[in-house]
C-alpha cells in the first residue's frame, strides 16, 4: 500500500505547490500518493526573513489543522528550504517530518562532499548559511552565490531562471572547487532537475532531496515494527 505523503507549501502560491508536488510524485514513483497543501496567509514567495518567520507561523497553523484532523499523513515535508516551524511542528506530529533544507543540505554535503549553495534570495543569505552551520557541515561549503536581479521577477521567467544558474552553476565549478550544487529553494526544484543533463556533478533540488529521506526514514521505520512483531 502506497504511504500518504503531505507536502505543505508555506508560501501561499498555490501554483508553487503544484509545480513541487509534481516534481515530489516524479520523485517518488511508486511508493507514495503526495498531497500538497498551500498556506492560507504569508508571502507568495519567501525573499527575505519576514517572510520566513511569516511561513513559520503557518506551519504552526498548518500543524494545528493535522492536529484536528488526526494527522492524516504517514509522512510530512515541509517545503520551504528555511524549513520554518519545522521543529515545532516536528515535536506534535505522530509521523516523520522532513524539511526541504535539511535533507537538501544533507544529500549535498554526503560523504564529505564539498558542495556549494545556488538560490535567488540574497535576503535569506545569512538565513542559509546559518541553517548548514547548524548541520554541522560548514568546512563543506566551498560558496554561497546569488543570482541578479528581483528574486520575484527572475523566478518569474523560467528560461531566465535557468540561464541565471547554469551562469553561477559554471562558476562555482570552475572557481570554487564545489563537487555538488544544492540549488536552494522549493520553487527553483523544477529548473534544478532541468540543469542535471549539462553538469557532470551532481544537482541537488530540495524536492527530490526530501522525498528520499522520508522514503528511507519510513522503511526504517517499518524494519523497526518487524522486529518488534518477531520478538
Amino acid at each position: 500500500m502506497k504511504s500518504r505523503i503531505v507536502l505543505f507549501n508555506p508560501n501561499t502560491s498555490s501554483t508553487v505547490t503544484a509545480d513541487m508536488v509534481a516534481i515530489a510524485k516524479e520523485s517518488a514513483g511508486e511508493w507514495a500518493d503526495i498531497h500538497g497543501h498551500t498556506a492560507e496567509f504569508g508571502a507568495p514567495i519567501i525573499v527575505n526573513a519576514c517572510d520566513l518567520e511569516t511561513a513559520g507561523q503557518a506551519v504552526d497553523a498548518f500543524a494545528e489543522r493535522m492536529l484536528d484532523a488526526g494527522w492524516p499523513a504517514d509522512g510530512i515535508v515541509i517545503g520551504a528550504f528555511g524549513d520554518p516551524g519545522l521543529a515545532a511542528i516536528r515535536s506534535q506530529a505522530p509521523v516523520p517530518v522532513v524539511g526541504f533544507g535539511e535533507a537538501a543540505i544533507a544529500a549535498a554535503a554526503a560523504g564529505g562532499r564539498a558542495f556549494s549553495i545556488v538560490t535567488t534570495t540574497p535576503q535569506l543569505k545569512s538565513s542559509i548559511r546559518q541553517q548548514v552551520e547548524q548541520f554541522g557541515v560548514n568546512e563543506n561549503l566551498r560558496s554561497i552565490r546569488m543570482t541578479p536581479g528581483v528574486p520575484e521577477e527572475v523566478m518569474a521567467d523560467a528560461d531566465r531562471l535557468d540561464r541565471e544558474l547554469v551562469q553561477l552553476i559554471d562558476k562555482v565549478m570552475a572557481e570554487d572547487g564545489a563537487k555538488a550544487v544544492l540549488v536552494a529553494g522549493g520553487p527553483l526544484s523544477a529548473s534544478a532537475r532541468r540543469l542535471r543533463q549539462r553538469f557532470a556533478l551532481p544537482i541537488i533540488d530540495p524536492v527530490t532531496a526530501s522525498l528520499k529521506r522520508l522514503g528511507q526514514m519510513l522503511r526504517q521505520a517499518q524494519r523497526e515494527d518487524m522486529c518488534d512483531d518477531i520478538v
